[in-house]
Protein backbone atom coordinates (compact mmCIF):
# COMPACT_ATOMS: atom_id res chain seq x y z
CA UNK A 1 0.00 0.00 0.00
CA UNK A 2 1.44 3.22 -0.93
CA UNK A 3 0.79 6.61 1.21
CA UNK A 4 1.10 10.15 1.02
CA UNK A 5 0.49 13.18 2.57
CA UNK A 6 -2.13 15.30 1.20
CA UNK A 7 -4.16 18.52 2.43
CA UNK A 8 -5.91 18.26 5.91
CA UNK A 9 -9.26 17.51 5.82
CA UNK A 10 -12.19 18.73 8.38
CA UNK A 11 -12.68 15.87 11.31
CA UNK A 12 -16.21 15.53 13.27
CA UNK A 13 -16.14 17.16 16.75
CA UNK A 14 -16.87 15.48 19.76
CA UNK A 15 -20.48 15.86 21.32
CA UNK A 16 -20.44 17.87 24.70
CA UNK A 17 -20.98 14.95 27.74
CA UNK A 18 -24.19 16.61 28.92
CA UNK A 19 -26.12 16.25 25.35
CA UNK A 20 -24.84 12.78 24.68
CA UNK A 21 -27.54 10.39 24.86
CA UNK A 22 -27.42 6.01 25.46
CA UNK A 23 -28.47 4.04 22.88
CA UNK A 24 -30.54 1.73 24.60
CA UNK A 25 -32.50 4.48 26.50
CA UNK A 26 -34.55 4.19 23.35
CA UNK A 27 -34.68 0.67 22.76
CA UNK A 28 -36.92 -0.65 25.48
CA UNK A 29 -38.53 -4.16 23.61
CA UNK A 30 -39.30 -3.25 19.53
CA UNK A 31 -39.78 -5.85 17.47
CA UNK A 32 -38.31 -6.39 13.81
CA UNK A 33 -40.06 -5.84 10.87
CA UNK A 34 -39.41 -5.80 7.02
CA UNK A 35 -37.71 -8.33 4.67
CA UNK A 36 -34.84 -10.10 5.69
CA UNK A 37 -32.20 -7.98 4.27
CA UNK A 38 -34.14 -5.08 5.92
CA UNK A 39 -33.47 -6.86 9.33
CA UNK A 40 -29.67 -7.73 8.50
CA UNK A 41 -29.75 -4.06 8.09
CA UNK A 42 -30.93 -2.72 11.23
CA UNK A 43 -28.94 -5.00 13.15
CA UNK A 44 -25.85 -4.15 11.72
CA UNK A 45 -26.62 -0.36 12.16
CA UNK A 46 -27.83 -1.38 15.78
CA UNK A 47 -24.85 -3.23 16.63
CA UNK A 48 -22.60 -0.53 15.31
CA UNK A 49 -24.39 2.16 17.49
CA UNK A 50 -24.24 -0.57 20.60
CA UNK A 51 -20.43 -0.91 20.26
CA UNK A 52 -19.78 2.96 19.99
CA UNK A 53 -21.86 3.80 23.61
CA UNK A 54 -20.73 0.66 25.00
CA UNK A 55 -17.00 1.83 24.10
CA UNK A 56 -17.45 5.48 25.55
CA UNK A 57 -19.29 4.00 28.83
CA UNK A 58 -16.15 1.36 29.24
CA UNK A 59 -13.57 4.14 28.15
CA UNK A 60 -15.00 6.97 29.47
CA UNK A 61 -15.17 9.34 26.12
CA UNK A 62 -17.13 11.32 24.06
CA UNK A 63 -18.97 10.43 20.57
CA UNK A 64 -18.34 11.73 17.97
CA UNK A 65 -21.29 12.77 15.46
CA UNK A 66 -21.70 11.51 11.97
CA UNK A 67 -21.00 14.80 10.08
CA UNK A 68 -21.42 14.45 6.23
CA UNK A 69 -19.50 18.12 5.97
CA UNK A 70 -16.20 15.88 7.41
CA UNK A 71 -13.61 14.20 5.87
CA UNK A 72 -13.16 11.90 8.78
CA UNK A 73 -15.41 10.76 11.50
CA UNK A 74 -14.18 8.89 14.75
CA UNK A 75 -16.16 6.79 16.78
CA UNK A 76 -15.04 8.28 19.97
CA UNK A 77 -12.69 11.09 21.20
CA UNK A 78 -10.76 10.72 24.64
CA UNK A 79 -7.94 13.20 25.92
CA UNK A 80 -6.61 13.95 22.62
CA UNK A 81 -6.69 10.54 21.01
CA UNK A 82 -9.53 8.91 19.02
CA UNK A 83 -11.18 5.66 18.81
CA UNK A 84 -12.51 3.65 16.05
CA UNK A 85 -15.07 0.93 17.62
CA UNK A 86 -15.51 -2.54 16.27
CA UNK A 87 -17.84 -5.48 16.62
CA UNK A 88 -16.14 -9.61 15.82
CA UNK A 89 -18.76 -12.32 16.41
CA UNK A 90 -17.97 -16.03 16.27
CA UNK A 91 -15.59 -15.27 13.06
CA UNK A 92 -12.81 -13.75 15.36
CA UNK A 93 -11.80 -12.20 12.02
CA UNK A 94 -11.13 -8.36 12.41
CA UNK A 95 -12.23 -6.87 8.73
CA UNK A 96 -11.19 -3.53 7.72
CA UNK A 97 -12.34 -2.52 4.12
CA UNK A 98 -9.33 -0.89 1.74
CA UNK A 99 -11.33 2.09 1.93
CA UNK A 100 -11.72 2.80 5.95
CA UNK A 101 -7.92 1.41 6.22
CA UNK A 102 -6.74 4.27 3.55
CA UNK A 103 -8.66 6.88 5.98
CA UNK A 104 -7.27 5.97 8.90
CA UNK A 105 -3.56 6.03 7.73
CA UNK A 106 -4.39 9.17 5.99
CA UNK A 107 -5.76 10.28 9.65
CA UNK A 108 -2.99 9.32 11.23
CA UNK A 109 -0.24 10.97 8.92
CA UNK A 110 -1.24 13.88 9.93
CA UNK A 111 -0.23 13.58 13.62
CA UNK A 112 -3.46 12.03 15.23
CA UNK A 113 -3.73 9.77 17.78
CA UNK A 114 -6.22 6.61 16.42
CA UNK A 115 -6.89 3.10 18.32
CA UNK A 116 -9.45 0.53 17.90
CA UNK A 117 -12.00 -0.61 20.69
CA UNK A 118 -12.82 -4.06 19.68
CA UNK A 119 -15.89 -5.73 21.39
CA UNK A 120 -15.70 -9.02 20.61
CA UNK A 121 -18.76 -11.57 21.20
CA UNK A 122 -20.69 -15.03 20.57
CA UNK A 123 -23.82 -13.96 20.48
CA UNK A 124 -25.87 -14.54 17.31
CA UNK A 125 -27.66 -12.17 16.67
CA UNK A 126 -29.93 -13.92 13.51
CA UNK A 127 -31.87 -15.03 16.54
CA UNK A 128 -32.96 -11.92 18.47
CA UNK A 129 -36.55 -10.49 18.26
CA UNK A 130 -35.86 -7.27 19.12
CA UNK A 131 -33.65 -4.15 19.31
CA UNK A 132 -33.54 -5.11 23.05
CA UNK A 133 -32.17 -8.98 22.94
CA UNK A 134 -29.61 -7.66 20.59
CA UNK A 135 -28.27 -5.11 23.23
CA UNK A 136 -28.77 -7.44 25.85
CA UNK A 137 -27.27 -10.65 23.89
CA UNK A 138 -23.79 -7.89 23.02
CA UNK A 139 -23.68 -7.73 26.84
CA UNK A 140 -24.07 -10.95 28.17
CA UNK A 141 -22.17 -13.16 25.52
CA UNK A 142 -19.26 -10.68 25.64
CA UNK A 143 -15.72 -12.78 25.41
CA UNK A 144 -13.28 -9.87 25.08
CA UNK A 145 -12.30 -6.17 24.95
CA UNK A 146 -9.99 -4.83 22.86
CA UNK A 147 -7.84 -1.61 22.82
CA UNK A 148 -4.97 -1.55 19.91
CA UNK A 149 -3.16 1.31 18.55
CA UNK A 150 -3.75 1.81 15.38
CA UNK A 151 0.19 1.37 14.07
CA UNK A 152 -0.55 -2.67 15.41
CA UNK A 153 -3.88 -2.54 13.38
CA UNK A 154 -1.65 -1.44 10.16
CA UNK A 155 1.40 -3.36 10.74
CA UNK A 156 -1.01 -6.17 10.86
CA UNK A 157 -3.16 -5.81 7.60
CA UNK A 158 -0.47 -4.02 5.55
CA UNK A 159 0.94 -7.74 5.63
CA UNK A 160 -2.16 -9.60 4.72
CA UNK A 161 -3.79 -10.02 0.74
CA UNK A 162 -6.38 -8.10 0.10
CA UNK A 163 -9.85 -10.36 -0.14
CA UNK A 164 -12.75 -9.85 -0.94
CA UNK A 165 -15.22 -8.73 1.67
CA UNK A 166 -18.58 -8.33 0.15
CA UNK A 167 -20.46 -8.97 -3.03
CA UNK A 168 -21.80 -5.13 -2.37
CA UNK A 169 -19.87 -2.06 -3.04
CA UNK A 170 -20.51 1.31 -1.33
CA UNK A 171 -20.35 4.40 -2.72
CA UNK A 172 -20.03 5.67 -6.59
CA UNK A 173 -20.05 2.33 -8.97
CA UNK A 174 -16.53 0.17 -9.45
CA UNK A 175 -15.70 2.08 -6.14
CA UNK A 176 -13.13 -1.16 -4.92
CA UNK A 177 -12.41 0.51 -1.45
CA UNK A 178 -15.58 -0.34 0.13
CA UNK A 179 -15.67 -3.74 -1.51
CA UNK A 180 -12.41 -4.92 -0.79
CA UNK A 181 -10.23 -5.27 2.20
CA UNK A 182 -7.91 -7.06 4.79
CA UNK A 183 -8.39 -9.54 7.45
CA UNK A 184 -6.79 -10.79 10.56
CA UNK A 185 -7.34 -13.20 13.19
CA UNK A 186 -7.92 -11.59 16.64
CA UNK A 187 -4.65 -13.57 18.29
CA UNK A 188 -2.74 -11.60 16.52
CA UNK A 189 -3.72 -8.83 18.66
CA UNK A 190 -4.06 -10.79 21.75
CA UNK A 191 -1.53 -8.42 23.57
CA UNK A 192 -4.30 -5.71 23.58
CA UNK A 193 -7.34 -7.43 25.11
CA UNK A 194 -8.11 -5.54 28.34
CA UNK A 195 -10.89 -7.13 29.35
CA UNK A 196 -11.97 -11.11 29.50
CA UNK A 197 -14.77 -13.12 29.82
CA UNK A 198 -14.45 -16.95 30.57
CA UNK A 199 -14.60 -18.77 27.19
CA UNK A 200 -17.95 -20.75 27.59
CA UNK A 201 -19.96 -17.60 27.79
CA UNK A 202 -21.50 -18.22 24.82
CA UNK A 203 -25.52 -18.62 23.46
CA UNK A 204 -26.20 -21.87 21.42
CA UNK A 205 -24.71 -23.52 18.44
Amino acid sequence: MNFQKTRPFKVSKPKARQIQKVLWDDLRDLPFSGEKESREGTVRTLVGKFVENIGSIVLGAQLCPDNSTCHYCPDLYLNGRYIECKSIGNSNQLFVYEGRLLKDRRFVLKGNILYYFIWQHQFKTKYAESHGEVVQGLIKYCRRVYVVPYTEIFRVLSRKKMVKLNNVTYGAPGNRVYKYGYQAGLSEFSDFIVFEYGVNNRNGS
